[in-house]
C-alpha cells in the first residue's frame, strides 16, 4: 500500500488544566471561518446570490434593495433591507460603479476588565468606473450619467459587470438531485428507416411525416389494398448521462390489426483479443432486447410497459457511452405511430 500525506492546516483543540490565551481563541474562530469560507467558493463562487436588484429613484437617487451576496474570500454579506445612494458631486456625463463590500473596525477597551470586539459593516460605494475598487468588492450594477450629472432616466441603470452566484460546475451531480428531478420521460415522433429489403418477410415501410409515421393504405399501388402492413426502425437520440431505463411507451391514433413494437439495448462490448496481441482491447456488436408491446385493440392506442426483465435496466453502466436504444415496430395492417417514449433516470 502506497500512501501520501497532505497538511490540511492545523485544527485547535484543548485539554484539561490547560491554560488559554486570546490567540488560542483567535486560532479557534479563525478555523471555523476559513472553512466556512472555503465551503461558500467551494459550492457557490462569489458573487450576488439573491436581491441586491440596482433601481434609479430619481435624478440623483439609486436603490438597492434587500439580498445577499457572498465576496471572492467567501464571506458573506447581507442587506436586510432596502437601502439608498445619493448621487452627488460627480462628473457630468460620468461612468460609475456601484459596489458592496465588507468593512471591520476593532474596539478595544483597556482597563480593569478589557474586551474588545468587531463592528462589520456592509459598505455600498459608488466609484468611477476607473478608479481603484475597494478590496473584495461585489459589483452590482453600472450608473450612467447624462450632461447634467443626473442619472439618465433611460439606460442609467444596466446590470454590466455584476457576477450572479450559482453553484459552480461540478459540485453537484444529477445523483444528488430530487428523485423527480432525475427522472422523465424522453418521447420522440417515429421516424423509422426502412427494415432490411432483402428479407422478403419483411414488410413494407412505414410513410413518415413529422410528426408521426403510417403504413400505406395500398401498397405497392393505389389498385393493390396493402395486406402486409408496416415496418421500420429507429434509434434513440439519448442526452448524457442517463444510467437507468424504467419503463416504454408507444401510441398512436389508428390500429386496425397488430403492432409490435420492440425495444432493443445495442451497442459494442469488450471481449478478448484474438492473436498475440494481447494488450490490444477487442469489441463486438451487442444487442439486447429490452422490452415488447404488443397492441391488439383497434382505433387509438397508448400503451406503456416494464422491461422483460421486470425491473429496471441499467444503461452505460461503464459510463464509456457504449450503450444505444432503439426500438422496431410492426403492424400487421393499417396503423399509425405517433410517438414512441422512455422513461429514464440520471
Amino acid at each position: 500500500m502506497s500512501e501520501s500525506r497532505i497538511s490540511l492546516g492545523r485544527q485547535p483543540t484543548y485539554v484539561d488544566n490547560q491554560l488559554l490565551m486570546a490567540t488560542d481563541f483567535i486560532e479557534a474562530q479563525e478555523f471555523m471561518l476559513h472553512a466556512r469560507h472555503r465551503q461558500n467558493l467551494g459550492l457557490h463562487g462569489w458573487g450576488v446570490a439573491r436581491g441586491l436588484e440596482v433601481s434609479r429613484l430619481g435624478d440623483g437617487v439609486l436603490g438597492v434593495s434587500s439580498g445577499f451576496a457572498i465576496d471572492e474570500q467567501g464571506r458573506e454579506i447581507e442587506l436586510e433591507h432596502d437601502h439608498r445612494i445619493e448621487v452627488l458631486g460627480l462628473d457630468q456625463g460620468s461612468q460609475l460603479v456601484l459596489t458592496l463590500a465588507i468593512d471591520k473596525v476593532l474596539h478595544a477597551q483597556q482597563g480593569p476588565s478589557p474586551h474588545a470586539h468587531f463592528d462589520r459593516f456592509a459598505v455600498l460605494r459608488l466609484r468611477p468606473a476607473g478608479a481603484e475598487g475597494q478590496q473584495h468588492e461585489v459589483v452590482l450594477a453600472q450608473v450612467h450619467l447624462d450632461h447634467q450629472g443626473h442619472i439618465r432616466a433611460e439606460g442609467g441603470v444596466s446590470m454590466q459587470g455584476r457576477r450572479s452566484l450559482h453553484l459552480r460546475p461540478g459540485s453537484v451531480t444529477a445523483r444528488a438531485l430530487a428523485p423527480e428531478l432525475r427522472r422523465g420521460w424522453i418521447t420522440v415522433a417515429f421516424h423509422p428507416s426502412r427494415l432490411n429489403p432483402q428479407d422478403k418477410n419483411n414488410p413494407p415501410p412505414f410513410h413518415a411525416g413529422p410528426t408521426r409515421a403510417w403504413a400505406y393504405e395500398h401498397y405497392p399501388d393505389k389498385d393493390h389494398p396493402n395486406e402486409r402492413g408496416a415496418g421500420g426502425s429507429m434509434a434513440f437520440q439519448l442526452p448524457p448521462g442517463i444510467r437507468e431505463l424504467h419503463r416504454f411507451k408507444v401510441a398512436g391514433e389508428h390500429n386496425r390489426g397488430t403492432i409490435t413494437a420492440s425495444f432493443f439495448k445495442g451497442g459494442v462490448v469488450e471481449v478478448e483479443p484474438e492473436g498475440r496481441d494481447k494488450k490490444e482491447k477487442a469489441w463486438k456488436h451487442s444487442k439486447e432486447k429490452l422490452c415488447e408491446i404488443v397492441v391488439d385493440r383497434a382505433g387509438s392506442y397508448s400503451k406503456v410497459m416494464y422491461p422483460l426483465s421486470g425491473k429496471h435496466v441499467l444503461f452505460n453502466a461503464s459510463g464509456d457511452g457504449d450503450d444505444t436504444l432503439g426500438v422496431e415496430i410492426r403492424a400487421t395492417s393499417f396503423a399509425s405511430v405517433s410517438l414512441v417514449g422512455v422513461e429514464v433516470s440520471y
